[in-house]
């Protein structure tokens, strides 16, 4: 479905299908490779209190694990994308691009520490100043988002789920500075709205646990209750419930128990 999102964005250029490709890339790619031994998993389990079953080097082997490394294989090329005019930032990932145009060649290097932090930087690397379109994905998940160039904040609104387009004469050292703001939210089931996984922008967020779980509290104020605990990674813990119960994104899981779909008793 990925191979198929990317050839739709390719014809059409909508947003929905890179909103699309990144949901599947965190919560379905990344969510299936153990992140210590390299092995990948057959299927991510949805009831509560299962764990994901690995392929071993010599005795567990499944179709998975050859389309698992052409998945990793594929990323690079779902970064970036150009046409005659524009340069289609896509994924916010650690990287450099060197866009050939007909005017010349351009080089940009991307920073950035996401999903952990909000903040991703485009810096021009080009000695020569060229006249060009510079079009950023502004994810679906993505509110009161903000954009500067070398410190200049943009005027216009960031609308989610689409591109926010700059053209101009770009100069090396020019920075490009997004800020991405990400918050807790819930996704239910289509047919059954009381039960629901937690997210965080993009992310599916894993709860930690052996069992079934009843989840409470307010949907209005989930940071009241759902706070992060963890300064150095996205880590939460859920508040008032029956028991400790702690949050992680589901592509940190390896060998926990863990659930994704729970019953939400909210007000």
């Amino acid at each position: 479905m990925m191979h198929l999102a990317d050839y739709l964005f390719r014809w059409t250029g909508d947003s929905a299908y890179a909103d699309y490709y990144e949901r599947n890339l965190y919560n379905g790619v990344l969510a299936a490779q153990h992140s210590e031994t390299g092995m990948f998993t057959y299927f991510i389990p949805f009831k509560s209190g299962g764990h994901k079953i690995w392929s071993t080097p010599t005795m567990d082997f499944w179709c998975c694990c050859g389309t698992g490394v052409q998945a990793y294989a594929n990323l690079p090329s779902g970064i970036y994308f150009y046409d005659e005019q524009n340069l289609w930032v896509n994924l916010f990932v650690p990287s450099s691009v060197v866009w050939k145009t007909k005017q010349g060649q351009m080089q940009w290097t991307q920073e950035t520490n996401f999903p952990q932090d909000n903040r991703i930087r485009l810096i021009v690397r080009s000695e020569l100043p060229l006249e060009a379109g510079l079009r950023i994905r502004i994810p679906w998940w993505a509110e009161k988002g903000s954009l500067s160039v070398n410190g200049h904040r943009e005027k216009a609104t960031l609308k989610p789920s689409s591109y926010h387009a700059i053209k101009r004469t770009w100069r090396k050292g020019v920075t490009v500075e997004l800020i991405l703001p990400q918050k807790l939210w819930l996704c239910p089931l289509p047919d059954e709205e009381r039960k629901a996984s937690l997210m965080y922008g993009p992310l599916v967020m894993a709860g930690i646990t052996d069992r079934e779980e009843v989840i409470q509290g307010s949907v209005s104020n989930m940071a009241n209750w759902i706070k992060k605990s963890d300064e150095k990674r996205l880590l939460f813990h859920a508040h008032g419930q029956a028991g400790d119960l702690d949050f992680i994104p589901l592509f940190e899981i390896t060998d926990q128990k863990f659930g994704i779909y729970f019953d939400w008793k909210i007000g």
